[in-house]
């Protein structure tokens, strides 16, 4: 008898789930996991109903909830391939590298010609650093599953964090010979042309952005301007991009004047204080404000390929940017009485950027600087890795006003007052830049675009002095190339 009942619980089941894969892919997400809980009610057993509910909670993008659908799944039926397949994809988008790839090793032990959690594992590997490791995945894959558009791509993203540049670019060119509309591979292209000195090219690829899911292009029911006459014309500059890509690109809004135009310009929120004071703007607005009226529109980042930008024709009319005077002037009085040299630090940019692991290198390393003496520090940091570095040797001594800062108006009015900054890749060495601040930059072995890939100094920031990675991944010897130079400087001044 009991027998029949299971027998019976486990039919009802199915039909359920069958019934929820119909919905599924008629589009009626709720209802379809309405019936995959009732299939899971009837039969808590059945490991396909717990795979198919997380394959519904993750497009309605409930990533949590789906994780723990996929994990149970594979508790109940060990070496499910789809569902540590789709818990390893679920646990990379939620943060948990090492999780992902623990997941997708599971995958590939229980099908080792699995292309699928070859690449997979080759995804997490690159965000652990391990790109050696990422491209030889990817590798793998290709050979059991041949012209694939997206791993080559995914390959192309290895080789260049690699320093492998001419095998990045032909991987970049096979994924678009295979998908000729694939935007992201050509987007990517893009970077790495543009990183190459190649930028006549480069900004055409980068304009495929728009075509990619991150870069939706905002509706203002005007048309792009593409460099036409635009004397007498009203056009809005955008932001389109991070705060240091606004605060790097805020310098073509003068150019865009000289031409005639009257310019509206519309930055983030936190930016809106800084930018009142650039040349050339008539009317500045918050991102979501309604602009006034205008003729046209214009992304900052098309602004460079529209002014024709490319190595040795960079407009670098440093400084495009200034603290307000009576905050700079508070900000010299309160560091009046420190003794020795004033040094900003940051350590840390944007965790959720996917590539943050390659420029970040967190507070931990700046512990030789700590040593130098003469030097008063002060932190400039914002943001949660603010307080990492009282967990470093030396970092008690650091001033924390960056956890005071409100806006980057702040940020400027306490960098004008500093002999020198000293950060990562994040939006502060932009806007150090911008002011013609002294500014030493702790870049990795292959870089963002913009530093280019060799050299001490940066055409787009004068007064820039680039220290570079020799092996990737090398932070501390940075940042003790940094405190040698920093004791020598700290001695000039004494």
């Amino acid at each position: 008898m009991e027998a029949g009942r299971n027998a019976f619980g486990r039919a009802e089941a199915l039909r359920l789930m069958e019934q929820g894969i119909a919905l599924r892919r008629q589009g009626r997400l709720d209802e379809a996991v309405r019936a995959y809980e009732a299939a899971i009610a009837r039969d808590p057993a059945l490991a396909e109903a717990h795979y198919n509910l997380g394959v519904a909670l993750g497009a309605q993008g409930r990533i949590a909830d789906a994780a723990r659908s996929w994990r149970r799944a594979a508790e109940l039926k060990p070496g499910f391939v789809p569902a540590l397949n789709n818990l390893g994809s679920a646990l990379l988008e939620l943060g948990d590298v090492q999780g992902a790839a623990a997941q997708h090793r599971l995958a590939l032990k229980a099908d080792p010609r699995s292309a699928g959690a070859m690449i997979n594992l080759g995804n997490a590997l690159r965000l652990m650093g391990d790109a050696a490791g990422a491209v030889a995945q990817y590798r793998a894959a290709l050979d059991l599953a041949r012209d694939t558009a997206m791993t080559e791509a995914n390959m192309a993203l290895a080789l260049r964090d690699l320093g492998r540049l001419d095998e990045a670019e032909g991987a970049y060119r096979r994924a678009i010979a295979l998908k000729p509309d694939y935007a992201v591979a050509h987007k990517d292209l893009g970077m790495l042309l543009l990183l190459r000195g190649r930028y006549d090219e480069g900004w055409r690829e980068y304009q495929w952005r728009w075509k990619t899911p991150l870069h939706r292009p905002r509706e203002y029911g005007k048309p792009l301007w593409r460099g036409e006459d635009i004397a007498g014309r009203a056009i809005l500059l955008h932001m389109d991009q991070g705060h240091g890509d606004t605060i790097h690109f805020l310098r073509y809004a003068p150019l865009v004047a000289e031409r005639g135009a009257r310019v509206v310009l519309e930055v983030q929120p936190s930016l809106l204080r800084l930018a009142s004071g650039l040349a050339g703007v008539q009317a500045l607005v918050a991102a979501g404000e309604t602009p006034p009226p205008v003729d046209l529109v214009c992304p900052l980042l098309d602004l460079p390929g529209i002014f024709g930008t490319r190595p040795g024709a960079i407009p670098a009319g440093i400084p495009y940017l200034s603290a307000e005077p009576e905050a700079e002037a508070a900000w010299r009085r309160r560091l009046a009485a420190k003794p020795g040299m004033k040094v900003g630090l940051v350590w840390a940019g944007n965790a959720a950027f996917s590539d943050d692991f390659r420029r970040s290198p967190g507070a931990k390393p700046l512990a030789a600087l700590l040593t130098v003496p003469g030097v008063h520090f002060v932190s400039l940091q914002a943001g949660p890795a603010a307080a990492s570095i009282g967990g470093v040797p030396g970092g008690g001594k650091v001033e924390r006003a960056g956890e005071e800062f409100r806006d980057f108006a702040d940020t400027a009015a306490c960098i004008a007052a500093l002999d020198l900054v000293i950060s990562s890749c994040t939006s502060v060495p932009h806007l150090s830049g911008a002011m013609g601040k002294t500014l030493w930059l702790a870049l990795g072995k292959v870089p963002d675009w913009r530093w280019g890939l060799t050299g001490g100094t940066c055409e787009w920031y004068p007064t820039a002095r680039l220290f570079r990675q020799e092996t990737p991944g090398d932070w501390e010897g940075v940042f003790r190339r940094m405190a040698d130079a920093l004791a020598a400087a700290a001695r000039a001044k004494a």
